[in-house]
């Protein structure tokens, strides 16, 4: 048992270390189901980051293959001489132009933009 300090007559509370560790453990049972819960909810996200981080560290970060999407792409292969003037109008190369309108496309949310970048990048 611990005695008070001197002087005022106040000493240190008394701690009873069984009764800590009851409580303590009765505080986790009771707060387990929401804990499980947001672990449940949270986890996958988090491990999803965790795998992009460590995906872009080891390999690098993911870059649109402009060069494949103009040979393989129905929609570039079929705009083949719009994407060369725009280019040209622009002092570009195609696959520079391309990466850009698709960058700017899939921006502002246009789903065929979004795909070709999707299936090109690596």
């Amino acid at each position: 048992m611990l005695s008070g300090g001197g002087g005022g007559g106040g000493g240190a509370p008394q701690v009873n270390p069984q009764q800590v560790g009851q409580d303590s453990l009765a505080t986790q049972l009771q707060l387990a189901p929401s804990v499980y819960s947001a672990n449940s909810q949270y986890a996958p996200l988090y491990a999803q980051l965790n795998q992009g981080i460590l995906r872009q560290t080891l390999l690098g970060t993911p870059t649109f293959d402009a060069a494949a999407a103009l040979a393989n792409d129905p929609w570039a292969i079929a705009n083949r001489d719009q994407i060369n003037k725009n280019a040209a109008d622009t002092g570009r190369t195609p696959a520079q132009w391309l990466t850009d309108h698709i960058t700017e496309q899939a921006a502002k949310g246009d789903s065929n933009a979004q795909q070709i970048q999707q299936q090109f990048t690596s």
